[in-house]
């Protein structure tokens, strides 16, 4: 009974704290479609992108050595102050790709 009560708790707690990531992503993603903001909530936003993607180690030079992806210009500046910095879809994935696919 007490092992039921744990369960349920912390899978609620888990799916508030995935439904907060989830609407982060969103709201910073919304950048890129040149949503006006204070240069202030942009800071914050981009700040905060790194870790609402899970991009936690930085995976790009890996990945280029791996793959050996050529030298891309990205979509646009604002694409690439996000950190999409490139148009291949490996190395724009960033720490997520090693994750799912290693």
């Amino acid at each position: 009974m007490l092992n039921f009560f744990l369960k349920l708790l912390i899978s609620q707690s888990l799916n508030t704290l995935f439904g907060a990531m989830n609407k982060l992503q969103i709201i910073s993603h919304l950048l890129m479609i040149k949503v006006r903001i204070p240069p202030n909530a942009w800071l914050f936003f981009v700040s905060l992108l790194s870790l609402v993607n899970f991009d936690i180690i930085d995976t790009e030079p890996l990945s280029k050595r791996i793959f050996r992806f050529g030298m891309e210009q990205p979509f646009s500046d604002t694409f690439e102050e996000l950190g999409y910095a490139s148009k291949f879809f490996i190395i724009n994935m960033g720490t997520l790709f090693y994750v799912f696919f290693a």
